[in-house]
């Protein structure tokens, strides 16, 4: 048998011209029929709902007020452990109510210092004035 491709001399049996490498129309199996495409759909997925952390934000607040601070202070350790396991949702309000709980109880602990300094201070000078005894 001759290829028609290229006109070389191939094998009765072959189904390719060994020469070109063209298909050999006599031996070539029946071609099947083109599978037919698949058609592809898309599903939208709905986006992700972040999750807030209510502890961290109610901790901030609270912290802001100083009648309130302890518990915001306390809510705001609490939203920090918490925001671990909400993928840091909330970390940074824990965070700032920390700070200002500390800064509470700084000034706090100053002013009551202050306090006890002036007092001392004022008491020791109200006892050397001479009528002071007679008062107390």
């Amino acid at each position: 048998m001759v290829c028609t491709h290229c006109g070389n001399e191939v094998e009765n049996d072959a189904v390719v011209c060994p020469h070109c490498g063209s298909l050999l129309s006599e031996n070539a199996p029946q071609q099947q029929a083109a599978p037919q495409q698949q058609q592809v759909v898309y599903v939208q997925q709905p986006a992700p709902v972040k999750q807030s952390n209510g502890l961290a934000v109610a901790g901030f607040v609270l912290s802001l007020f100083g009648a309130t601070m302890l518990i915001g202070f306390i809510l705001s350790i609490v939203g920090l452990v918490k925001s671990k396991s909400l993928g840091g949702a909330g970390k940074g309000f824990a965070i700032a109510g920390i700070v200002i709980g500390c800064l509470y109880f700084g000034a706090g602990l100053l002013g009551l210092l202050i306090f006890i300094i002036m007092g001392a201070g004022a008491a020791g000078a109200f006892s050397a004035l001479p009528l002071a005894g007679a008062l107390l």
